[in-house]
This record gives structure tokens, C-alpha cells and sequence, in this order.
């Protein structure tokens, strides 16, 4: 087998970064995926898989334990790569960046950093280190190493991106690369032809869709609370997609409230209707994590002509996203009032719910499809390569 022309180093992955991957190829020169994930489908000659330790963020020691045995199994992995390709990392796990800078010195490597979350600032946004505590300052000088050496850098928001320019003085702004969604799979659909919808009674009324990761992280704290306000007849439902340490508080909510279901993670081929029957999408970014993350669900929720309902923090992508694409509303995401206000406005204004799903569908189709972005993301990786330069 001829050497690849790039080598994908991420621990977990998306289907947007498998599908980037696979698009990567070219002519007798594959793309080598290093990988815990399982990845769709069987391996083929432009796309070879090497299986490694498996992600586990059960726990913050899971997660140290797995990140560091990854990093171990990445570098046995590229030892065995022969000629020059180009290095795709990820901050999955957040230390990978590292390793390509040293690859890049002792093997002339390129590499472009995917930053998914910005470390240190998510520790310390956590309250895992104290900002000005040595491990953090510690971090961030290795990241400039890191960031400034890279050939690309590209993250997911503009908010995230102010933040890794500030470890990257003097170089190339990061490029924004939202997460992708194929728009044709996701899609608006109506209720009346929505067999996941009929399922779970949620023909009529408001819906409210949550669907991911419910974890200690993420605030539902004025969720919850406007929706234990909210009257039996209020013609409102909340429907919880996901798992994780909050899904048993979540249940119980659901035992003593009618209106609220919880679900486990739907299988792939029904999460397209499982978006579709919603009317307002909920994201969330609890304190500390603006500025350090952007939810993927977002692009989803979009695609499925959602409204958005922000629940945030301070500065950040998600807020950034609805006030640009007038997609939704944002609110603090422990003021059980505004929570429950933005919720009645999407209630008793079917005019204003309209307008915020239609601009959210149609930004998603702009901005969010899978052809634009696996297209932006193709050209970075070209340029990495030392071709063409992409698109402003």
C-alpha cells in the first residue's frame, strides 16, 4: 500500500469527520483513520481504519485515562506510516496537538489542527484548574507551540475562534467550519407524515425536543423550572432524547409531569422524524463552557426547520448563531423565568415561531449542508497541502 496522503487522529469521531476523511483521498493514496470509534462500513483502499483505545467520558478519570492510552496508540500507529502526509488532528483528546507539532519536527510532517473544544478554557470553565493556576498557563504555552507551527487551524465558531487566535499570535486566523448535517437527510417534515411524531403524541401543541447528551455540563436548570410552572393545559410538551448523569433527574420529571418524555438515543435511521417532530430545538452551554464548545445538535436541529431556544451564558457561538440567523431566542440558563417567557412567546406567536424555523431551515441549507462545508474543509486541507488556496 502506498503511503497516505493524510492520517486523521481523533479518538472519537463524528460521521462528519468520517465523511471528511473519506473524501480525502485520492488516486492510490489512502486516508488512514486512528480511531476508538466504530466506523461505518468496511474498510476500502481510500480509507483504512486503525482501531484504538475507545473513548470513555464517564468519568474525568475515564477520560484522562483514555485520553492518555489514545496518544499512545496514535503514535504506534504513525510509526508505521511511510513518506510525508499530512497530519489531521483533533482536540479529541485535547493533547493531540502536541503530538503533531512534535511530528512535524522530527519528521517534517504538515498538520492542521480540528478544534472541537478550547483547552485549557474548558478546565478552568469547569473549575478543574484555577485560571491563573500553573497546569493552565502551562497548557496554553504548549498550545501556541502547537497552534502557531500548524499549516491550518479551524474551529467551529467565532467566539471559539477569537479564543484560539489568542494562541496563535502572529499567524493566519483560524478558519470557521461549522459542523455539518446533510440537509436532504434532515429535513422539515409535517406532523401528519411523521410516524415518530404519532408515536409519541406530539401531533398537536408546542413541542419542545432536546436530543443529545445529558450530561452534569449541560444546564436545564430553568428548563425544568419553567416547566414545572408551566399549567397542566398549557398545550406544551418537552421531549428528552439522550443519556448521560442528568437522564434519571430528567425521568423523574417525566413521572410527575405529563407533559415531559424522556427517550434514550434514537437509532440512526430514525433520528431524521425524531428531529422533524419537534417545533423549538434546546441547546444548551452551561457556565463555564462559553466560548470553549459549540453543540453539533444545533445544525440538526436547524436542518429539521427547528426554532432555536438558547440556554447559555455570557458570550458564546450558540447566542452568536440565533441572534444572526433570527433562528430562535437565547436566555440565561438558570433564569427559570426568561426561559419560561421565551417559551410562551414561541406559544402565543405561531407568526414569530414561523419565521424563526423558516430562517433556521434556510441558514442551515446555506450555511450548515454538508456540501458547503465538506467543501470548505477540503480546500484547508488542500492548502495544508500545499495547494490552492480556499475560498474567503
Amino acid at each position: 500500500m502506498r503511503s497516505p496522503r493524510f492520517v486523521f487522529l481523533s479518538q472519537a469521531v463524528s460521521r462528519e469527520l468520517v465523511e471528511l476523511a473519506a473524501a480525502g483521498g485520492e488516486q492510490g493514496r489512502p486516508v488512514w483513520l486512528v480511531t476508538g470509534s466504530p466506523v461505518d462500513g468496511p474498510e476500502s483502499e481510500a480509507l483504512v481504519v486503525r482501531k484504538t483505545t475507545k473513548y470513555d467520558n464517564s468519568t474525568y478519570r475515564s477520560r484522562a485515562r483514555t485520553w492518555l492510552a489514545y496518544l499512545r496508540d496514535a503514535e504506534r500507529a504513525v510509526r508505521r506510516v511511510e513518506g510525508r502526509p499530512v497530519l489531521v488532528v483533533t482536540t479529541n483528546p485535547p493533547l493531540l496537538p502536541w503530538l503533531a507539532w512534535l511530528l512535524k519536527r522530527r519528521r517534517g510532517w504538515r498538520y492542521v489542527v480540528d478544534v472541537l473544544d478550547v483547552y485549557p478554557d474548558a478546565l478552568v470553565g469547569l473549575g478543574l484548574a484555577g485560571a491563573s493556576s500553573v497546569i493552565p498557563a502551562a497548557w496554553r504555552r504548549l498550545n501556541r507551540l502547537a497552534f502557531e507551527a500548524a499549516d491550518e487551524v479551524v474551529t467551529l465558531g467565532p467566539v471559539m475562534a477569537e479564543r484560539v487566535a489568542a494562541q496563535r499570535a502572529g499567524r493566519r486566523a483560524p478558519r470557521i467550519i461549522p459542523s455539518w448535517v446533510d440537509v436532504e437527510r434532515v429535513r422539515p417534515v409535517a406532523r401528519a407524515e411523521n410516524p415518530f411524531a404519532r408515536e409519541h403524541g406530539l401531533m398537536s401543541g408546542l413541542t419542545l425536543l432536546y436530543s443529545g447528551n445529558l450530561g452534569v455540563t449541560h444546564d436545564l436548570s430553568g428548563l425544568v423550572g419553567a416547566l414545572e410552572a408551566l399549567p397542566a393545559d398549557a398545550g406544551v410538551r418537552a421531549v428528552f432524547i439522550g443519556g448521560g448523569a442528568r437522564r434519571e433527574e430528567l425521568a423523574g420529571l417525566a413521572r410527575r409531569l405529563a407533559s415531559v418524555t424522556v427517550l434514550p438515543y434514537q437509532p440512526a435511521e430514525r433520528v431524521p422524524m425524531a428531529m422533524a417532530s419537534g417545533d423549538v430545538g434546546v441547546v444548551t452551554l452551561g457556565r463555564g463552557a462559553e466560548g470553549v464548545s459549540m453543540p453539533s445538535k444545533a445544525a440538526y436541529m436547524m436542518a429539521a426547520g427547528l426554532a432555536l431556544l438558547g440556554l447559555t451564558y455570557g458570550d458564546n457561538d450558540v447566542a452568536r448563531l440565533i441572534e444572526e440567523h433570527e433562528c430562535g431566542l437565547n436566555v440565561r440558563a438558570d433564569d427559570r423565568r426568561a426561559v419560561a417567557a421565551a417559551i410562551e412567546r414561541f406559544r402565543a406567536e405561531p407568526a414569530f415561531l414561523e419565521k424563526c424555523q423558516e430562517n433556521a431551515r434556510r441558514a442551515a441549507v446555506e450555511h450548515f449542508s454538508r456540501e458547503v462545508c465538506l467543501t470548505d474543509f477540503l480546500e484547508v486541507l488542500e492548502r495544508a497541502s500545499g495547494g490552492r488556496e480556499p475560498r474567503a
